[in-house]
């Protein structure tokens, strides 16, 4: 970890203020008990990206001035173009930080800006793992600096700390998995589920356009042909098991479907946790960002960088595969009452159907990534 702006115990400042006492001088009054920087965009489906880091981050960036899209910050964190599997089920295609710091590295070196990940177990912090997080919160909050948090509302995914009251014991900010999308989240009980935080640093020099977008296009083909990958802990700090990545998952999805040994009728009831990585973080998901991904690719092509006409027909081809993503959709639609979904997709037919799209939106994937090299050739060039 990068522990130059870690920010945590200041025996430092501490000894300055008895410094300060001694000479004379008053010392600053006490920090206060609540701040909320007001003013920060609601995040949320269907409000933001489709991904709670992407979402958590470009607003974070647009309060603090930064004129950045969710397509762009999709784009340059990877999340418009990965797909992840785990075998032999599990909802690993929702969470981009699965993939550990380099999705965070990616995306605020291409922004310009300095980060600190606070993971809520690190053996060279204090103990007191809520003490250490509520620190880190409430110092990012009174310098005017959201924080990007795991957890807090709902699973260990990503929401935006926006303030905090009663010196640190509630938080407030926006939340995917909040009940109430009209008003920032209040909460008291957030140290048992905060895994973790960023911490956005000094802004520095942003790369230029060109060298950005290469970064961005580098990452894309190694999520697209990295065949397994670690997947990490919610905090970061542990590797817990593999992830199946690019095209290795869309066929090991394919397989998941088709084998009707998992799907036996008798434990219709039991499917939940099968359903949410076919639906929910599979071709719900994925229609939304292989759309992010055509429409970043095509902001940059409009850019006029080498390699433009490329780009084009990557973003065309991301563009199928989200027609294909509507098709699986179709079978099993979003709306679809929760109690109806196990049936459908307990129903072999539906199952093949749904394997035969995910084949082909696989097919489409590796024309679009087949141009995407292209047009980093000429980058390069």
């Amino acid at each position: 970890m990068n522990r130059r702006h870690f920010i945590g115990a200041t025996p430092v400042g501490a000894m300055a203020l008895v410094g300060m006492a001694r000479a004379g001088h008053a010392q600053p009054p006490p920090p206060p008990e609540r701040k909320v920087l007001e003013g920060i965009e609601r995040i949320g489906w269907g409000a933001t990206a489709c991904s709670c880091f992407v979402g958590a981050t470009a607003a974070c960036m647009r309060y603090l001035g930064e004129k950045v899209t969710d397509d762009y910050v999709m784009g340059i964190s990877g999340g418009a173009f990965k797909i992840l599997w785990e075998m032999p089920w599990s909802a690993a295609n929702c969470d981009l930080l699965l993939m550990g710091e380099e999705p965070i590295r990616q995306t605020f070196a291409a922004l310009g800006y300095e980060y600190t990940r606070v993971p809520r177990h690190d053996p060279g912090s204090p103990e007191d793992a809520k003490e250490r997080l509520r620190q880190g919160i409430v110092a990012s909050i009174n310098d005017g600096r959201p924080v990007i948090a795991s957890g807090v509302v709902g699973p260990p995914e990503c929401c935006l700390v926006a303030g905090y009251d009663e010196g640190g014991e509630v938080l407030l900010g926006w939340s995917y998995f909040q009940e109430d999308p009209s008003a920032y989240f209040r909460t008291d009980a957030w140290s048992g589920q905060c895994e973790g935080l960023i911490l956005i640093g000094d802004k520095k020099a942003a790369p230029p356009p060109d060298q950005a977008l290469r970064g961005a296009l580098e990452w894309a083909i190694e999520l697209a042909r990295t065949a397994e990958m670690e997947r990490y802990a919610a905090d970061g700090t542990r590797i817990e098991r593999r992830l199946l990545s690019g095209f290795a998952a869309f066929d090991a999805f394919a397989e998941a479907l088709e084998r009707d040994e998992d799907f036996p009728p008798a434990e219709i009831e039991g499917w939940g946790w099968r359903i949410m990585p076919i639906l929910n973080d599979g071709v719900y998901l994925l229609q939304c960002m292989r759309r992010c991904a055509a429409r970043f690719v095509n902001t940059m092509a409009d850019r006029g960088f080498s390699g433009s006409d490329e780009l084009r027909k990557a973003a065309a081809g991301y563009l199928q595969e989200v027609e294909v993503w509507l098709e699986a959709v179709a079978l099993v639609p979003w709306d679809c009452p929760d109690e109806e979904k196990p049936r459908k997709i307990g129903d072999p037919a539906v199952r093949r159907g749904l394997a035969r799209l995910v084949r082909q939106a696989k097919s489409h994937d590796e024309r679009a990534v087949g141009h995407l090299e292209q047009a980093l050739g000429r980058l390069k060039a």
